[in-house]
């Protein structure tokens, strides 16, 4: 199966739909590789809507420790759109991901602005090299599955996409 790139934002209800069918397919499809790309569909300074720079940056610091990232991305889903927690607040992630990552280093390394440089690139390159518009959005070596804006993508859609990847 050709590896899958996922990219989202943890703010969007689209990408939390999706990424639950996702991970529906991934337990039909144990052998589903999917390269997971966050991105903010609203960047600071912009004041509309929630931030996730702090969860993406997690997300590069998860990465980085060799935490499962499906772990950590169902954790941080889960608490935006289940908990209704606030996902901008340091100490509120710090407490979603500590089974995954310790409090205090996750605390440490966030406040230190690290993975600040991959966040940016990120937002370039989903922005302005894929000039992505609009998420979830599924790109795989020679197909791109898109969103329809205020609908996502289906079920049946993203299934039958992963699908016809598997060769």
């Amino acid at each position: 199966m050709k590896n899958t790139d996922f990219y989202f934002d943890y703010i969007c209800p689209f990408c939390y739909q999706s990424f639950i069918e996702l991970s529906e397919y991934k337990l039909l499809h144990p052998e589903l590789t999917i390269e997971f790309h966050p991105f903010e569909i609203h960047p600071r300074p912009e004041s509309f809507g929630k931030h996730t720079d702090l969860c993406i940056r997690g997300m590069f610091l998860a990465k980085e420790l060799g935490v499962d990232l499906w772990a950590y991305n169902t954790a941080i889903f889960n608490a935006r759109f289940q908990q209704r927690a606030d996902i901008e607040n340091i100490d509120v992630l710090s407490d979603i991901v500590k089974d995954l990552i310790d409090p205090q280093v996750f605390r440490n390394t966030i406040r230190s602005g690290q993975y600040q440089n991959n966040l940016d690139n990120a937002n370039q390159t989903a922005y302005h090299t894929l000039k992505i518009m609009v998420v979830p959005h599924y790109i795989t070596e020679n197909e791109v599955l898109e969103s329809i804006e205020g609908i996502g993508i289906s079920k049946e859609a993203l299934f039958q996409f992963l699908d016809s990847n598997t060769h």
